[in-house]
């Protein structure tokens, strides 16, 4: 999904990405079926003469559809200079005896947990946990 992001936003990578694609060795249905595992968007917050302002987000799925890993991204730029305004990251694992899902290879024994960390403008936050066990 992140290839497809460059792709719709015009970003830098977009023409030599569009190249790749041409290629039926990397472009192909086996590469791009396998819906959710991941997804990943951007774009634009507030755009003006002088101030840009964008936004990332990345979720990462486990096998089972969980939601394992969230991370956002608000950038501000001007006159070329670019700041990162604020990042927050959602983590959890071992949720899947919530739903009566098979966990992931290698993930049985794993404890269940969720929490949250933040960056505001390049300082850490003191990180939450939801919770433990």
């Amino acid at each position: 999904s992140k290839i497809q992001d460059i792709l719709r936003f015009e970003m830098p990578a977009s023409k030599v990405i569009q190249q790749a694609m041409k290629d039926m060795i990397s472009h192909n249905y086996n590469r791009f079926a396998k819906v959710g595992s991941s997804s990943a968007f951007s774009g634009f917050m507030a755009r003006s003469a002088d101030l840009t302002s964008t936004y990332s987000l990345d979720i990462l799925y486990s096998g089972s559809g969980i939601m394992r890993s969230s991370n956002m991204n608000i950038y501000g730029s001007s006159n070329g200079a670019m700041l990162h305004g604020l990042q927050v990251a959602i983590e959890a694992q071992g949720l899947e005896s919530l739903i009566a899902a098979t966990p992931d290879a290698g993930e049985e024994d794993l404890e269940s947990f969720a929490g949250m960390s933040a960056l505001l403008f390049d300082v850490q936050l003191r990180p939450v946990t939801f919770f433990k066990g």
